[in-house]
């Protein structure tokens, strides 16, 4: 089990992480360093994630089946997807969230302008 008081403060925020970006990305890749990705769907588990020292978070759209209940991802619509990034976003302070279209958007050519403000 993970031992979250020897990684955190108090109020459970990361000791010592910055901002990961595509630059940190790029440069622990150079270095053969693992980079770590793990789901989230809401905001406290975004903030266990940063606790936890994850580099990445990424918001799919399987949010439709581990969530929300549908069947398949197929009725995960793009508002879906804004809502929960938002969410997510809101919680880590180090890691750089991502966020998938949902199925049914990447079969049109739409803009997707409001997922990007979102996260």
């Amino acid at each position: 089990m993970l031992d979250y008081a020897a990684t955190t403060n108090q109020d459970w925020t990361p000791m010592t992480q910055s901002k990961v970006t595509l630059t940190t990305l790029r440069e622990m890749k150079a270095r053969k360093e693992p980079i770590t990705w793990l789901t989230a769907y809401d905001y406290p588990t975004a903030r266990l994630m940063d606790a936890a020292g994850i580099d990445m978070v990424l918001v799919g759209d399987s949010l439709g089946m581990t969530v929300l209940g549908f069947d398949t991802t197929l009725p995960v619509t793009m508002e879906h997807m804004v809502v929960f990034t938002a969410a997510v976003s809101r919680g880590p302070s180090a890691p750089s969230s991502l966020a998938t279209c949902p199925f049914s958007r990447t079969r049109r050519n739409l803009p997707r302008p409001s997922a990007m403000r979102a996260g």
